[in-house]
């Protein structure tokens, strides 16, 4: 068997269209199922061979017979690791944030006093270190036009739709697992350039950058070895994808196909002793016939099944199923599988949960757009430049805003919105002594049953009244606390035209966090009046 890693940088959103959302929108997997790109390529192929490739052997081999696995493309993490899904046997204590101890049910662990799903679908296990990765998804509200007359939607004809789509400038590894090395020489030719995946491709989706890895013999799905199984030893299955399977009367079934496994195994039978399971719904639509498939019902990726078997399993027996793996549809990534991979480690520790960053795409600019000579021209640039900064600013804002603990203790929402007034009027005048010197003169002038308002509300363990003083009084201090000095961020440029200097955006962005803080406090305090 012959492992092929792929790197995919989403160059535009992707739409990998899910059964799920509003019938007026399009909600997308956190994943591009492999279905995609197996299509893709076999468009490709088919573009420069005549006739029906169905008829063609090796194009069989590639693309119709699962003996060829294009395995679904899960998101990268920092160090460039393809991530697997998180399995459902593990849980957390309810309450609790990172780092904090994982319990691994599948093990025998005892569960604790309200425990919680982890909530992401994908991990990165090093060790007994868990990180948990959410891909990153760009929403964007369309409108379809059918009256072409009006030139807009009218009553009883067009609609507003919604798509959830995979933002751009993330990175999703995947593998194409080839059984021959005739194979590899026939699909090299077609993973350069970009691939064009999902729906809505004509409509700015779709795009992404091919890179791939140099191929990988002997190659596991899950980090380590694998060892032989004695009999009657309880060992774990984890689904890494989702699997479809049919019973003996050939209908979909939500159950594990344990003569199947048995079978593949080398063992008289198999027991599940406990399981951890989820069930979905999987779809998919035919370009070539210009029909939609068969909806079934799926195990989902992550579950976690605890087997005995009646006999001893091998590693080789081990290693072919896990290349092979279960169930329907295999080659479109269906029924990937882990004997005793990640369900099987203990004790655990979550380290990170965070969503993937997306890269930032750069392209460069043509040398006629490097520089701008009229005035008017590189005005505008620095103004497009400047409301760049100034979103971006705003996201840093509301993140941190988001971090921060309040501890309203007694106080009325009216003091924090009296403030509010005065840190508004600073902020159309920026003057930094000026407003370190009238903060401080609000708040020395306050009567004592108001000033000791301020002195028992607390941000982050922090009296109300000490938190103002310190931000105005050192509004530079504003970019470590929202880890965005403008040094440190890549800065925005329009035609080669980057943002004027400006002296007081650090005092503009601390007056703006103290109003965002003073908000919350009133809202808080609203809640407990």
């Amino acid at each position: 068997m012959i492992a092929l890693p792929l790197v995919l940088t989403l160059t535009e959103p992707i739409l990998a269209t899910a059964l799920a959302g509003d019938p007026n929108s399009a909600t997308t997997y956190p994943f591009i199922p492999g279905s995609l790109i197996r299509g893709a390529l076999a468009t490709r192929y088919a573009a420069q061979h005549s006739g029906d490739i169905a008829l063609d052997p090796a194009a069989r081999r590639l693309f119709f017979e699962s003996v060829t696995r294009f395995l679904n493309a899960y998101p990268l993490d920092s160090a460039g690791q393809r991530t697997l899904p998180t399995p459902l046997g593990w849980v957390m204590k309810k309450g609790t944030e990172a780092p904090t101890p994982l319990y691994n049910l599948a093990m025998g662990e005892s569960r604790p006093d309200y425990p919680r799903n982890l909530g992401k679908p994908y991990c990165q296990v090093k060790g007994n270190e868990v990180k948990l990765f959410e891909p990153v998804r760009r929403f964007n509200v369309h409108t379809r036009r059918e009256n072409r007359v009006m030139g807009r939607a009218v009553e009883d004809e067009g609609n507003v739709f919604r798509y959830e789509a995979l933002a751009e400038g993330q990175q999703f590894g995947t593998v194409i697992l080839l059984e021959q090395s005739q194979d590899y020489d026939a699909l090299k030719p077609f993973l350069t350039g970009h691939l064009f995946l999902g729906a809505s491709r004509g409509a700015s989706y779709g795009r992404v950058a091919v890179q791939v890895g140099p191929p990988v013999s002997n190659w596991r799905e899950v980090a380590g070895q694998g060892q032989a199984i004695p009999a009657n030893q309880s060992f774990t299955l984890t689904l890494l994808s989702d699997l479809v399977v049919k019973d003996v009367n050939g209908q979909f079934s939500v159950n594990l196909p344990i003569t199947e496994l048995a079978k593949q195994l080398g063992v008289p039978s198999l027991e599940v002793v406990k399981s951890f399971r989820e069930i979905g719904l999987v779809g998919g639509f035919n370009q070539k016939w210009g029909l939609a498939l068969p909806q079934a019902p799926v195990i989902r990726a992550g579950s976690v099944f605890v087997l005995s078997a009646a006999g001893n399993i091998s590693l080789n027996q081990i290693q072919a199923l896990e290349a092979r793996g279960v169930g329907l549809r295999r080659g479109e990534g269906f029924g990937r599988v882990a004997i005793n991979g990640l369900a099987n480690i203990h004790p655990l520790r979550l380290v990170s949960s965070t969503p993937v960053k997306a890269k930032p795409q750069t392209t460069p600019l043509p040398p006629q757009l490097q520089s701008l000579d009229e005035n008017d021209s590189r005005t505008l640039a620095q103004t497009i430049t400047r409301r760049l900064g100034q979103a971006r600013l705003d996201g840093a804002l509301t993140d941190y805003l988001d971090r921060l603990r309040f501890e309203v203790a007694g106080l009325k929402p009216s003091q924090p919105n009296r403030l509010r007034v005065l840190i508004r009027s600073l902020l159309a005048q920026a003057d930094q002594a000026n407003s370190a010197q009238a903060v401080n003169t609000w708040l020395k002038d306050l009567k004592k049953p108001a000033l000791r308002q301020f002195e028992t509300a607390q941000v982050n363990s922090i009296p109300l009244k000490d938190w103002l003083e310190n931000r105005v009084k050192n509004p530079e201090k504003v970019w470590d606390e929202l880890g965005a000095a403008p040094d440190k961020w890549p800065q925005p440029a329009v035609a080669g035209a980057k943002p004027a200097e400006d002296p007081t955006l650090a005092l503009t962005a601390t007056l703006r966090l103290v109003d965002g803080v003073l908000a919350r406090l009133a809202k808080e305090a609203k809640k407990n009046d």
